[in-house]
């Protein structure tokens, strides 16, 4: 079953809501010309640019359908109120975000990979 990612950030006292859904993700690429693993490396060395913080969290927005009308923010609005507050300050949201984005069915993956060694070797042993 899929996961529904989400990442709630507050900025200027109001919550927020990121979701990744398809047309986020797409979204957040059109926006800066690249794709998702490249602005997630950048954002790990602490290499990210003002306008991917700003486009990951317009774009999570952008994927947010409980915001009504009168709630979304333009990308501008978006990259002027984390310029407000310090956009390095959004950063570590926006790595978490797009760690989720990537690993998304990864973790359970692997673990059922483990299981499955686990009961090889105990069959092995016994």
């Amino acid at each position: 079953m899929p996961v529904k990612i989400t990442k709630t950030i507050n900025i200027n006292d109001k919550e927020y809501t990121l979701v990744a859904s398809f047309r986020a993700l797409q979204e957040i690429e059109r926006v800066l010309g690249t794709g998702l693993l490249e602005i997630l490396h950048r954002a790990k060395r602490k290499d990210i640019k003002i306008t991917e913080v700003a486009a990951v969290i317009y774009g999570g927005l952008y994927g947010n359908k409980d915001l009504k009308k009168h709630e979304r923010l333009s990308f501008e609005q978006v990259g002027e109120l984390i310029a407000e507050h310090g956009f390095m300050k959004y950063a570590p949201d926006v790595l978490l975000f797009l760690s989720d984005v990537v690993m998304a069915g990864h973790e359970e993956q692997t673990a059922g990979e483990e299981t499955g060694k686990a009961t090889e070797a105990s069959r092995d042993h016994a």
